[in-house]
């Protein structure tokens, strides 16, 4: 519990949750989808739920597609 204060005081005074006296907090990126687990441990992991995730992103632009509203995502994804 301690460590992840520290965690959430180095965040808000630096910008990074990390210092020397901690383990690193990996930063998440697309290709590691690193993350860390917030138990009593603090445990790095990776890919949480891959498989759930997979799962929608193949079946919702399916269904787009087979509902005609794939041109709704392109519409309200376009930048403002």
């Amino acid at each position: 519990m301690v460590n992840l204060m520290n965690y959430w005081t180095n965040f808000a005074n630096t910008g990074t949750p990390n210092s020397a006296e901690l383990p690193t907090w990996p930063t998440y990126t697309v290709p590691e989808l690193q993350y860390m687990v917030l138990d009593p441990d603090l445990t790095p992991s990776r890919a949480l739920r891959a498989d759930d995730v997979a799962f929608w992103n193949e079946f919702v632009p399916e269904l787009l597609e087979s509902s005609g509203t794939s041109k709704v995502r392109n519409r309200w994804s376009a930048p403002w």
